[in-house]
């Protein structure tokens, strides 16, 4: 079979991941959405060039065990499954807060009835009981709008222009959950980086988070980023 296999987590020892209090405080997370057919465009459909991996298996990730108490987290994801994102993240154990949009007017082809140039990045946090989400830790530093036109690069990577932007508002240590390639001052895993398991690589994410290379944090109060009416 020419098409690549599915990408599928597998438990840690003792079928779990190791829990530990120095925890990322800031975790992206792009996970291979499954297009079983490829994407579908205006009389064509494309392959996808990675292994993709099912919802199931995406919601079933320890993504918690990497996130710090009133941590954010980032989670990217496409029109088709937009809905299942806002399903993750609940099972996930985090607070939805809001909605990124990016916007990629050099491209149309992709989509149904209606051309698709969006991706969007749902933000959401760590709450635990007793705390409070305008209390939450961030870097003091709030984004007047929540629509960005960042210029499009490789298959499926984010721009730069997104990282920069997290580290403005958003706390480190920094983790990138299947990403397309090393950062600085980040931990970066996927299997674009070395090809290993992405539960295991969590497991040793959580145990080995790397240093933050913004300064001290700040208390900050409200959203991190403007919603345009």
């Amino acid at each position: 079979d020419p098409r690549p296999r599915p990408a599928r987590p597998r438990p840690g020892r003792r079928g779990s991941v190791v829990r530990s209090s120095a925890a990322h405080r800031t975790v992206v997370v792009d996970p291979p959405w499954p297009y079983p057919g490829g994407f579908n465009g205006f009389g064509s459909r494309k392959k996808l060039p990675y292994r993709s991996m099912s919802v199931t298996c995406i919601s079933k990730l320890p993504i918690a065990e990497s996130l710090a108490r009133e941590g954010y987290v980032f989670l990217w994801t496409t029109n088709k499954y937009l809905g299942d994102a806002f399903k993750i993240l609940a099972g996930w154990g985090f607070s939805y807060r809001q909605t990124l949009t990016w916007c990629k007017p050099e491209r149309g082809g992709l989509g149904g009835m209606f051309g698709t140039n969006v991706e969007f990045c749902l933000v959401a946090q760590n709450i635990r009981p007793g705390t409070n989400a305008h209390g939450s830790r961030t870097n003091r530093e709030r984004i007047p709008t929540s629509w960005f036109e960042w210029k499009v690069r490789g298959h499926s990577e984010k721009p730069d222009e997104f990282y920069a932007l997290v580290e403005r508002v958003s706390p480190g240590p920094y983790l990138d959950v299947f990403a397309r390639r090393a950062r600085p001052g980040w931990t970066s895993i996927g299997d674009a980086i070395d090809g290993s398991d992405i539960v295991e690589s969590l497991a040793r994410s959580a145990t080995q988070p790397a240093r933050s290379d913004r300064g001290s944090m700040r208390v900050g109060q409200g959203a991190l980023f403007g919603v345009a009416s």
